[in-house]
């Protein structure tokens, strides 16, 4: 997503804080109405420009079609009018060509950093009109740096401004990954099998990178059944052992939790945040009982 389009932010690569992309400013003076102002000269690969309404009528589609993002926009954003899921949004106001106002139902301080996720990418006019939603599936037309030129659901070609080409294949298997860059037919594997984990900087040392993570996975409770008190719920939490699942059933692939924000994240990042994700089966009896 991020090669496709450019959204009104993006994350710096070093220290995940948002950064301007296709947005020239976002302000507020009260972190509840912004106002967000477009570079000029913005173009879709189509050769379209990219406008205010390319943002604002891609947003109001991604609520309208309910679409897996849509609860960026009605349950965090908290955009005014967003959950009635009409035609229009209350809280997204097109005030010229490249400016548009975004009103929100309670302040949100880390708004610019939130549009950055793919839910708040825009979208040519020519879609957003037809709402051919299958066609653009097929063949998606961004803003970013690289076209898709082939899409399928065994690989995706894009292609750079000065035309070479990246193939992005559909290897859900990490052994087969590795084995693929070994014989040279993979240049980048994303993920590694677990039983090699420990050998990667010997037999890859250089080509070997580990980044730290943007997201969190978690197990939420049902807060309105009233058998989950608060003490159940700290029980739960000191009884699971992270670190285990983390090694055996998530194969090295993810780091135990001690913070509501995942450490990739820098801004807003507390170490050791959560002292209730530590493994306690003692303070969890005690807790339950």
């Amino acid at each position: 997503v991020g090669a496709v389009w450019q959204g009104l932010t993006a994350y710096d690569p070093r220290t995940s804080a948002p950064v301007l992309a296709a947005a020239q400013s976002i302000d507020s003076p009260d972190r509840k109405v912004w106002t967000v102002r477009l570079k000029p000269g913005g173009r879709f690969h189509d050769g379209s420009p990219v406008t205010a309404r390319s943002f604002t009528d891609a947003w109001t589609a991604v609520v309208r079609e309910g679409w897996s993002g849509a609860w960026l926009l009605t349950d965090v954003a908290r955009i005014k009018g967003a959950k009635a899921r009409g035609d229009g949004i209350d809280g997204l106001k097109v005030t010229g060509d490249l400016t548009f106002e975004v009103t929100l139902d309670h302040p949100l301080n880390g708004f610019p950093a939130l549009v950055a996720a793919p839910a708040f990418m825009p979208m040519p006019d020519s879609v957003l009109r037809s709402r051919d939603w299958a066609s653009y599936g097929r063949r998606p037309v961004g803003n970013g740096t690289f076209r898709i030129t082939a899409h399928g659901p065994r690989e995706t070609v894009l292609e750079r401004p000065d035309a070479r080409t990246v193939v992005i294949k559909a290897m859900p298997d990490a052994s087969q990954q590795v084995s693929a860059v070994e014989t040279g037919d993979l240049d980048v594997a994303t993920e590694v099998p677990a039983d090699r984990h420990e050998r990667m900087d010997t037999e890859f040392r250089n080509r070997h990178l580990t980044l730290q993570g943007l997201q969190t996975t978690y197990l939420a409770f049902p807060t309105w059944d009233e058998r989950y008190t608060v003490a159940v719920r700290q029980a739960l939490s000191l009884a699971v052992n992270r670190n285990a699942i983390t090694e055996d059933a998530l194969g090295y692939q993810a780091t135990a939790a001690n913070a509501l924000v995942p450490p990739g994240v820098i801004p807003g990042h507390r170490q050791g945040q959560c002292r209730l994700c530590l493994h306690d089966p003692r303070a969890a009896t005690a807790a339950l009982a």
